[in-house]
């Protein structure tokens, strides 16, 4: 019993490790509402994020703040509110949605969730299906073979 805790807290140290190592030439972290919107497009490689931006116009984009903000002082019905305004203000953008469903899980009301995420899916579109190469009895062998793996040694 000692050999695999010890084995599962080797793994484990190895897995932190391989997570801390992230090469040290990584360029300087900037917050997002001080990101250019220029990079931000970029990055995303996507004409429609730019356009998404520009549909939050500026006093949309200072409810959903001001939302934030109340939402990590955890005041969540008056974040909603703001959320609820912005939404408003710009109804064809996602950020005012999914700082509501935050609220909703912030505050375990299950209806909210349900609606937001209901409203989230009729903007967004339907999902396509996840595509891969495994067969069932193989995805359900995988936790088996994890576990099997860390225990062996």
């Amino acid at each position: 019993m000692i050999r695999i805790v010890a084995r599962r807290w080797q793994v484990l140290t190895i897995v932190v490790s391989a997570a801390a190592c992230t090469g040290g030439n990584e360029p300087p972290k900037v917050p997002l509402a001080q990101a250019p919107a220029a990079d931000t497009t970029a990055q995303a490689g996507d004409a429609q994020v730019g356009e998404a931006q520009a549909a939050l116009g500026p006093a949309a984009q200072s409810a959903v703040d001001s939302g934030n903000a109340l939402f990590r002082k955890k005041q969540y019905m008056p974040a909603l509110a703001r959320y609820r305004a912005a939404s408003e203000l710009a109804p064809d953008h996602g950020a005012p949605l999914f700082g509501a469903y935050m609220v909703a899980q912030a505050t375990k009301d299950t209806k909210l969730a349900d609606s937001v995420l209901a409203e989230i899916r009729k903007r967004s579109g339907p999902v396509p299906p996840a595509v891969h190469n495994f067969s069932d009895s193989a995805l359900k062998a995988m936790p088996r073979r994890a576990v099997k793996a860390s225990t062996s040694g």
